[in-house]
């Protein structure tokens, strides 16, 4: 199940002992650095932003790789639409299966790749603040939960009858 394989993963995120304001940071620059149009990059953006602003690595790379082979498609082809619009392009792409080309690939990469890369970088940007908000909450709270049962006085044995 899935969850049963998230939970390692938050063990490991949740073990760093790092206050929630810099995990939260870490994880809101990861999910920017994921939706960003540098494709091929990710982690090792990541990896240096990480040494460089001194914030941790693990939930900095995992927020990285939010968007992944599956969502990619996704969130690309939302993230171009947002770019077309806030560019006002006037950009129109028609399949003709019969007839593709490189030529034809190119064309359209050519009128896409601005409208890509701004959508992309305003959409990355954009989610900052919500992921780093609900990061935060999520941090928070669980730091809140470990120092309830840090200083919760242990239960005292029943007996067995």
């Amino acid at each position: 199940r899935l969850l049963d394989r998230l939970k390692p993963i938050a063990r490991t995120i949740t073990a760093l002992n790092r206050p929630p304001g810099v995990m939260a940071r870490a994880m809101a620059l990861g999910v920017m650095i994921s939706v960003s149009p540098f494709v091929g990059l990710k982690t090792y953006v990541a990896v240096f932003l990480s040494g460089f602003l001194k914030l941790p690595v693990y939930p900095l790379v995992l927020g990285a790789h939010v968007v992944n082979v599956i969502t990619m498609p996704f969130v690309y082809t939302l993230t171009t639409k947002f770019g077309i619009w806030l560019l006002k392009a006037d950009v129109e792409i028609f399949f003709d299966w019969d007839n593709l080309s490189l030529s034809w690939f190119l064309d359209a990469g050519r009128q896409l790749f601005l409208p890509f890369f701004v959508g992309s970088n305003v959409a990355a940007l954009i989610s900052l603040v919500p992921v780093y908000l609900l990061a935060l909450c999520f941090f928070k709270a669980y730091a809140y939960i470990k120092a309830k049962k840090r200083n919760k006085p242990p239960q005292p044995k029943q007996p067995v009858d």
